[in-house]
């Protein structure tokens, strides 16, 4: 998760700062590697202050935030079928699992 999410999250949602274990794993493979310091660059105080906050929305672990589903898909056959009894079926469980708070 830190290498995948919160190394893109972090930095502008919460402190400017990538996590720490990204930034340990990061300087150790530099050192075995034979560079003199990290790989990772680090952001500057004003570079910090400049990203904080930039992103509009992100959920999960970052102060739950309120989720708008703008959109929502349902795979279909071509041509098109009219009835959609399937896809209402779909939006019936993605809602329920919604307002279960499991997604």
């Amino acid at each position: 998760m830190a290498f995948q999410l919160d190394f893109f999250a972090k930095p502008i949602i919460i402190d400017g700062s990538y996590p720490e274990v990204v930034k340990s794993q990061v300087a150790l493979t530099s050192k075995k590697q034979g560079y003199p310091s990290s790989r990772l660059p680090e952001f500057t105080e004003e570079e910090k202050k400049m990203i904080k906050g930039t992103a509009d929305f992100f959920a999960d672990m970052y102060n739950n935030p309120v989720i708008y589903i703008t959109e929502n898909g349902f795979p279909q056959g071509d041509p098109t079928s009219f009835d959609d009894a399937l896809r209402w079926e779909y939006f019936r469980q993605t809602f329920q699992e919604l307002f279960r708070g499991t997604i």
